[in-house]
């Protein structure tokens, strides 16, 4: 009654709040002499409460803390999104809209929550026939003030076409209609990105897509606005593929295509899948195969099987146009997983035998396991397999097909039959299904059957379910199913009978106070904006967050979604103990525990960088380049929201910022905004020149013509175009990684500026003044064409001189200290240190804006030989950046994949993901816990290891430049240091002590150490 009297309370006390305005003290809470928990002896003891128009952050801030929580503990707790002022009940679905890549099942959940004082039964119903359909337990009885998620399945038919399924859900309560719920299934079977050539314009490539020689366009096309042109160019054009598509082996594919010609006949187009390698460096062309077209559209298919033995990394889907000096046009581009069942597998094992009528009796006519007294094995007639079970209308009417008795089903447990049934007339005619239950020693004992449900037929396949419990009492011999045919002949195939799954059932509260805990913001929940004003206010465009007890109940929250989502993972650390210092399960670092108390509540926390993150490097784990899903998970539970995002890699921005690590656009890129094959026929003036004056393509080693007055306004275009399909808050635009400024003419002569300051090619700030004339022209285009877009750029080479004009509000600078000290905080006051042309240089940038990141070179080094102790020199570094209010910090670094960097690192890098949260946090104890938590017995011989790494590293004083190897590293600072001998014993200690778990954390470290000391030993 504790608990629901406290529910009670919270639900009046909320009402008040929005209806009358009740204030109550803001980052305060009440008194508690209850210590609450999420779990007692592994059963849960909170539920977890998002509201009704939460988003996809708070609903993934929900589901970490109960996946998080089960992990630890063992109990799943309750995950709700509802509202409490609904009566008598809320049913909400948890998500509306349930993507799927393939036809099957998947989990639907409906969150119910009882905001009476009374018992309610709540039930829920559904079509039970059709391509997309759901299946629940019927009846979910929920008790004064409590909630409960009801979960259950959808199945999508094989033969549903791609497109959108409407699963209507009718609730009734206490049997008196109450709601109807809309579930939304999209089918998308197509692992294509952008196959029609929707997203992007003539003036930049399809999205997705690399041609050769070719543009969108928009005058021809099958279907949509535009399709991809491909232009003759020798020796032949291509068209493929730019995602790193991902294909199981030993799955058949279908790759289709609709083709147009230019001509009435004599053009061919050719189809080729190209397996590759995640380095790119090998590659494996499966065969190809030719495809005449003509001037109207043609559907063109390719078959293609990936093989377990050689099947690479990715693969690519290729079109070549090889002859011919004319167009063609391609749209409408599908590749398809080929179902090879026609129905998914049931979601247990069945407790039907033989449903799909493959074996027969002797004779052939009757099945195995069936009672049939009118009808037989139908070769000719089938769903799927070889058979199927025809039902005939004998003489005197009605008549049925059972099963034979049906063993070990479970009281009380909620069965789903699913039959595909076809009807021997277009309309009118059903299909019946009872069940009944044995209960006693003979036949003479069968309990009366259940009522029957009826399904209507057509002459088509139909997928059709029904639902059962079995209530009998104990002592119960088996069951039996029952289909009944009345008028017309009919056909029954792929039969199953399956417990609806209790993988994702919520666990059953145990005894003792209850609580909630609600995540939110103001707009998705008013009422915190009363409950907590001040901590709002505090926490005001930024995403930090409080956690707060009131009324008994806990309170993440924060002003915008990513705050709640760092204030659960905050949250758990706190409250668990557990770390994230891997991308991979070894880095994931917790404590078994079945009672997990809720003992650190009330406080806020926020950020002094509103931009956290890394610049990835390298390959993920499935080859994603400069990203991996592992690692981008990782730094989001430690609290960093961003990573740089560069356009080879823009399929995945969506996945990024789903995960809350939101893209942050820059790289290299001049490539992308003035493409060759679109501007240098024509516009060779648009692009740097060499010594003698002749046009130079923009590429790895050149530029672009920054002095050309028509360049902004080409490029600003591109922007806006660029926006339009890809409505991001951040643009990248930035120099070449190239000192190249070569523009014969132009850059040997003075530079008048926008408000007449001559400036001379051998004074410091000439070449970046020239850049950012340039880049204010495109910004101040972009701030009429898009407000509120951002335009980010290196200050990097001959960028990183603050120039000598003004910078236009919309420009992000990102300082690259290339040439900086990696030993010595970046403030460091030693005037020879190379760091304080660095720091005079952000001074001159500060005098212009404060809309700063820095991009230092943390993580860029050679990390698979060697762990650099510098997170005393990161911490400095940040809370210098912190005193000048700085926009961000985005260092460069690696992924968590494919190498040994991490493992080597996981100490430091973990620290500096700390340290870009909180600059001011006690390192020494961070490092502390770390210890103790990652390698338990073995902590202190890990201590005694870290530390002589350290000495060695302070033995000396040399600058750490970009360039600094292992000769450095490891020759110098273990070996010529003196430390080798007993840092090794330190590691073997460790290792003595180490259980399983924590040896393969010691290991790369153990490893990479023995592995380096003696490739650089003297011989």
């Amino acid at each position: 009654m504790q608990k629901q009297k406290r529910w009670y309370r919270q639900l009046v006390a909320a009402v008040l709040v929005l209806s009358l305005g009740v204030s109550m003290t803001a980052g305060s809470s009440e008194a508690e002499e209850t210590t609450y928990h999420l779990t007692t002896n592994g059963a849960p003891q909170a539920d977890i409460m998002i509201r009704p128009g939460a988003g996809s952050t708070e609903r993934l801030a929900a589901e970490e803390l109960q996946q998080t929580v089960a992990m630890i503990s063992g109990a799943r707790l309750p995950a709700l999104r509802g509202a409490i002022e609904d009566t008598p009940v809320s049913a909400y679905l948890w998500t509306d809209t349930i993507a799927l890549a393939e036809s099957g099942s998947a989990a639907i959940d409906v969150s119910l929550m009882n905001n009476s004082a009374n018992p309610v039964t709540v039930r829920l119903e559904t079509a039970m026939s059709g391509l997309a359909i759901a299946s629940f337990e019927k009846e979910v009885v929920l008790a004064p003030y409590t909630g409960a998620n009801a979960t259950g399945i959808i199945e999508v038919a094989p033969e549903a076409a791609d497109g959108t399924y409407s699963i209507p859900i009718t609730l009734s309560v206490d049997a008196v209609p109450y709601k109807v719920l809309q579930a939304t299934v999209e089918l998308n079977r197509n692992v294509l990105y952008n196959p029609s050539f929707e997203a992007g314009s003539g003036s930049l490539p399809g999205t997705g897509w690399v041609v050769s020689s070719g543009a969108l366009d928009d005058q021809v096309a099958r279907t949509g606005q535009q399709s991809m042109r491909m232009d003759f160019s020798a020796p032949y054009t291509v068209l493929r593929t730019d995602q790193q598509l991902k294909l199981e082996a030993g799955k058949p594919y279908k790759l289709e295509a609709w083709v147009k010609g230019s001509l009435p006949a004599g053009q061919q187009v050719v189809a080729q899948f190209i397996e590759m390698s995640s380095d790119w460096q090998s590659s494996a062309p499966m065969p190809q195969t030719t495809y005449a077209i003509h001037d109207g559209w043609t559907r063109i298919e390719l078959d293609y099987t990936p093989s377990s033995a050689t099947q690479l990394d990715f693969v690519s889907c290729t079109f070549y146009l090889a002859s011919g000096s004319d167009p063609i046009w391609i749209d409408d581009v599908a590749l398809r997983a080929v179902d090879t069942e026609v129905d998914a597998p049931p979601l247990i094992a069945s407790a039907v035998d033989n449903g799909g009528f493959e074996q027969t009796l002797s004779g052939g006519v009757l099945p195995v396991g069936w009672n049939v007294p009118s009808g037989a094995v139908d070769t000719g007639v089938k769903h799927s397999g070889a058979a199927s079970l025809r039902v005939d209308i004998p003489a005197a009417g009605w008549t049925y097909a059972r099963t034979e008795p049906l063993h070990g089903l479970e009281l009380g447990e909620t069965y789903v039959l699913k039959a595909w049934v076809k009807g021997s007339q277009p309309s009118g005619q059903q299909v019946l299904v009872s069940f009944m239950e044995k209960d006693g020693v003979d036949w003479s004992d069968l309990v009366p059957p259940t009522p029957m449900e009826a399904r209507s037929l057509d002459t088509g396949w139909t997928l059709m379910q029904w639902q059962f419990t079995p209530q009998t009492a104990a002592g119960t011999d088996f069951h039996l199913a029952y289909f009944y045919a009345v008028n017309d002949q009919l056909w029954i195939d792929d039969v199953s009978l399956s417990k609806i799954s209790d993988a994702n059932q919520d666990g059953q509260p145990g005894p003792g106070e209850h609580t909630r805990i609600h995540l939110g913001t103001p707009s998705s929940n008013a009422a915190l904006a009363t409950l907590f004003p001040a901590d709002l206010a505090q926490l005001a465009d930024s995403d930090g967050f409080a956690v707060r007890q009131h009324s008994g109940e806990t309170y993440i929250l924060g002003t915008e979604p990513g705050g709640v989502l760092n204030g659960v993972y905050d949250f758990l650390e706190r409250n668990t103990g557990i770390l994230w210092t891997r991308s991979t399960e070894v880095g994931t670092v917790y404590e078994e525990q079945a009672t997990l108390a809720i003992d650190e509540t009330d406080y806020t926390e926020q950020s002094p960088f509103r931009l956290r993150g890394w610049h990835l490097t390298g390959l993920g784990a499935s080859g994603e380049y400069h990203s991996d899903p592992g690692t981008e998970q990782m730094m989001a539970r430690n609290k960093l929201n961003s990573k740089l995002a560069e356009f080879e890699n823009m399929p995945l921005w969506e996945q990024q910022g789903e995960g809350g690590v939101k893209p942050f656009n820059l790289g290299h890129n001049l490539t992308f905004w003035l493409p060759n094959d679109i501007y240098f026929a024509a516009h060779p003036d648009y692009y740097n020149t060499d010594a003698n004056g002749d046009p130079l393509p923009v590429g790895h080693d050149t530029q672009i013509n920054f002095y050309h007055p028509d360049v902004p306004g080409v490029i600003a275009g591109r922007v806006a175009d660029f926006l339009a399909e890809h409505p991001i808050d951040t643009v990248g635009i930035a120099i070449n990684d190239t000192h190249y400024f070569e523009q014969a003419g132009y850059s040997d002569q003075p530079f008048v500026t926008e408000d007449m300051v001559t400036i001379y090619p051998n004074e410091a700030d000439y070449k970046s003044t020239v850049y950012f004339t340039f880049l204010n022209k495109i910004a101040r285009q972009v701030k009429l064409t898009n407000p509120g877009v951002q335009i980010a750029t290196y200050a990097y080479f001959f960028t990183e001189v603050p120039p000598r004009v003004a910078v236009e509000d919309n420009i992000v600078i990102v300082l690259a200290p290339i040439s900086g000290d990696d030993r010595e905080p970046i403030d460091t006051p030693d005037p020879t240190n190379p760091n304080q042309a660095y720091v005079a240089k952000l001074t001159g940038w500060l005098a212009k804006t404060d809309n700063i990141v820095m991009y230092n070179y943390y993580g860029a080094f050679p990390a698979h030989q060697y762990e650099r102790p510098i997170a005393a020199k990161v911490q400095g570094d940040l809370q210098y950046y912190a005193s000048l209010g700085l926009t961000g910090v985005i260092p460069e670094g690696v992924v968590d994949a494919n190498g040994p960097q991490w493992g080597v690192n996981a100490m430091q890098f973990w620290l500096f993901q700390k340290l870009m949260w909180n600059p001011d946090a006690n390192l020494a104890q961070l490092k502390s816990d770390y210890l103790a938590k990652v390698y338990g017995p073995a902590a202190s011989a890990m201590a005694t290891y870290y530390s002589l790494i350290e000495s060695g590293w302070n033995m000396y004083d040399d600058v750490i430049a970009y360039y600094t190897d292992g000769s450095t590293y490891i020759g110098k600072y273990i070996i010529d240091a003196g430390i080798a001998g007993d840092a090794q014993l330190a590691l073997d200690n460790a290792w003595a002590l180490a259980d399983q778990k924590i040896k393969a954390r010691i290991a790369p470290i153990k490893e990479t150490f023995e592995a380096m000391v003696a490739a650089y030993s003297a011989p």
